[in-house]
């Protein structure tokens, strides 16, 4: 298969780091218009008989990509669906769910991504919600501790954190908003340690809750790196997106990075289904951080399932995984991509006065 890659940030890079560190070969043609590139759409409409799959890491909107690739009948890779903020949710929950002609894999890095994998490998006995649980915890240099960075693309972290509404999703809501006052500072104590997380709103949440009949709600829980927690909190709206796009993406850290899937199911085991980074250990085998090799991971599992997903089909990774359940299990055995389920991870009392409420009174009463 040849492809075409749009964007070459840190997750592509990676991508090829990957790639070359496992040995592998693929006909792969990089655009990156941040190296006077010429833009991506022109080069499909210019060279698509060159290529078979587009590989979209930008952050442009998705849609014109895609009818791009559909006019020429090329298959579409995402890590992430970008839109405008108005329209967001109602577009991705039309576009990912609509089956068309063509091949769209809509969300392979990480969340969205391989942690909708991980619902897979535990089946609760009750009723429970599924969040998505980050905590970034790097560690630089001590000459740069207090340097303001971040360990992916910081105007994503921006716009995620400040301009986004925040939303979980709920078997009777499938898009629920949190307030300001409700997202941000929620403190929590892991096994991890104590800190403080926000609520935010990543398209993910809607593809675990709706997986399950049982799964009553999802959220996106997050711990950025504190130094960049720190600097979202003083801005609102768009006013420091400037400043963000100066940001350095640091990849000479050490500490960790943990993403999974917190399941809570009324009982007092609160559990934790994670896959835990060292950043060192990627900065030195991928010469790029944890955060930015765990999305990679994604994408390189969306490159494999385009030759094997049938024709016709448009898919996020909760459905791939439902699918092709043995064949992701085995491309994560051989990426060193391990998971763990970690019992009692979060005091049950915390969850339920901290986390659940977001849920509301519906979802609260399931277990009761």
């Amino acid at each position: 298969m040849r492809f075409f890659l749009m964007g070459y940030g840190s997750i592509a890079k990676t991508l090829m780091s990957i790639i070359e560190d496992l040995g592998e070969h693929y006909d792969i043609t990089i655009c990156d218009v941040k190296e006077g590139g010429v833009k991506g759409q022109e080069i499909i409409e210019r060279d698509h008989d060159k290529f078979d799959a587009v590989i979209n890491l930008t952050d442009e909107y998705v849609l014109p990509i895609i009818e791009l690739c559909d006019k020429y009948n090329l298959k579409y890779l995402d890590a992430g669906y970008e839109d405008e903020n108005s329209v967001f949710v109602k577009n991705f929950l039309k576009y990912s769910t609509t089956n068309q002609d063509n091949v769209h894999l809509f969300g392979f890095g990480m969340n969205p991504g391989i942690v909708e994998f991980m619902p897979f490998l535990i089946e609760p006995e009750h009723d429970y919600t599924a969040c998505v649980f980050e905590t970034d915890l790097p560690v630089p240099d001590e000459e740069d501790k207090d340097k303001l960075y971040a360990t992916w693309c910081p105007t994503t972290y921006y716009d995620e954190s400040v301009v986004l509404d925040a939303f979980v999703s709920t078997e009777n809501e499938v898009c629920r908003y949190i307030s300001r006052e409700d997202r941000y500072n929620i403190p929590l104590d892991t096994k991890d340690g104590s800190y403080e997380y926000f609520v935010i709103p990543h398209e993910e949440v809607f593809n675990i809750q709706t997986r399950d009949p049982r799964c009553k709600g999802s959220a996106f829980i997050f711990h950025a790196p504190q130094v960049f927690q720190d600097f979202v909190l003083s801005y609102k709206g768009n006013d420091g997106m400037e400043i963000a796009a100066a940001i350095p993406v640091n990849n000479n850290i050490k500490g960790t990075e943990s993403v999974g899937i917190l399941i809570y199911d009324g009982t007092d085991n609160v559990k934790y289904i994670v896959n835990c980074s060292d950043h060192g250990h990627c900065c030195g085998r991928y010469k790029h951080n944890a955060t930015c090799f765990q999305t990679a991971c994604g994408v390189y599992i969306g490159m494999q399932l385009l030759s094997m997903v049938p024709e016709g089909t448009t898919w996020t990774f909760t459905k791939a995984s439902q699918y092709y359940f043995n064949e992701i299990k085995a491309m994560l055995e051989k990426l060193d991509f391990k998971i763990d389920i970690i019992d009692n991870y979060l005091p049950r009392e915390q969850f339920e006065q901290r986390i659940l409420p977001l849920f509301g009174r519906d979802v609260g009463d399931c277990f009761k």
